[in-house]
């Protein structure tokens, strides 16, 4: 059985940072790129789901916390966001990044480019650009939930296949939980909202 979290009135399920104003959310990213800054090894990547209206909020907030941007990929959606925008989004980028001064480990091959697929094996080389489809969104659970082929791209590239400890200060909706369990990674997940 599914339980979903009860919806607000405009229809969305609410996320608890959400209603933070612009500077309570650069707070929010300092101390959140601070922390992940402080627990990476020199080895590690890491890779940043944001939207596009946020992103100079989140380069500035990496930045401050010494983690350099190396390229920026874009996950294609089979489907637009649900939201009230003139343009809907059927994209969402997302940041390659490390520590400042160090190059991080590198599992993928050296064919991989900025659009991601979620099925390049026989077809094409990999790209910045991920076409992985959302799957039946229905059956989501938190709102910005990720499919497991998608957390999978990064993964591989950026962790050996058993072993490594993959860290996800967002982890609600356990994406990234489940493919470090299907990967054979272990998966330490924090997540601000006590629902999820």
């Amino acid at each position: 059985m599914i339980v979903k979290k009860k919806l607000n009135d405009d229809g969305h399920a609410s996320i608890l940072n959400d209603s933070m104003d612009d500077g309570q959310f650069d707070l929010f990213l300092r101390e959140v790129f601070l922390n992940y800054s402080r627990i990476m090894n020199e080895k590690a990547a890491i890779y940043v789901f944001h939207a596009a209206s946020y992103q100079r909020a989140f380069e500035n907030e990496m930045r401050h916390a010494d983690i350099d941007i190396r390229s920026q990929c874009i996950w294609v959606k089979n489907s637009p966001t649900f939201g009230w925008a003139q343009y809907k989004y059927m994209h969402e980028p997302v940041f390659y990044a490390f520590k400042k001064g160090y190059s991080p480990n590198w599992y993928g091959d050296r064919k991989q480019v900025t659009v991601w697929r979620a099925d390049t094996s026989e077809e094409g080389e990999p790209a910045t650009i991920w076409e992985v489809s959302r799957g039946d969104t229905t059956k989501y659970v938190h709102p910005t939930q990720k499919p497991l082929d998608l957390i999978n791209i990064p993964l591989s590239n950026s962790s050996k296949k058993k072993g490594d400890r993959v860290v996800d200060f967002f982890g609600g909706s356990g994406s990234t939980l489940m493919t470090c369990e299907q990967t054979d990674r272990e998966a330490l997940l924090f997540e601000l909202d006590p629902y999820f």
